[in-house]
């Protein structure tokens, strides 16, 4: 899977098991990206997935035609202020 930020031209790829559950992708993105913003959140084709759905259903639903899953990162600081990993990717 492809693991996006806005605003940046770098992408990360992250490879979990179709098991894992969308909370553990978001804590393997926060471990991937050293992210320690205390909200973070993930979208899929624009939309929230649930925490409890698997990185298999997400997709086998989502995946795009070179075979990837695109997985969008905002995270914020506290009082609102963005933070923005030092890697991400264009839009989808």
């Amino acid at each position: 899977m492809v693991v996006e930020a806005a605003k940046s031209s770098k992408a990360h790829f992250l490879a979990l098991p179709r098991d894992a559950t969308v909370a553990e992708l978001e804590a393997a993105v926060r471990a991937a990206l050293s992210i320690s913003a205390t909200k973070m959140s993930l979208a899929v084709d624009g939309c929230t997935p649930a925490a409890s759905a698997t990185v298999g259903d997400l997709s086998d639903a989502c995946k795009q035609a070179d075979g990837f899953l695109y997985v969008a990162v905002r995270a914020e600081k506290a009082m609102g202020a963005l933070a923005a990993p030092c890697f991400a990717s264009d839009t989808v």
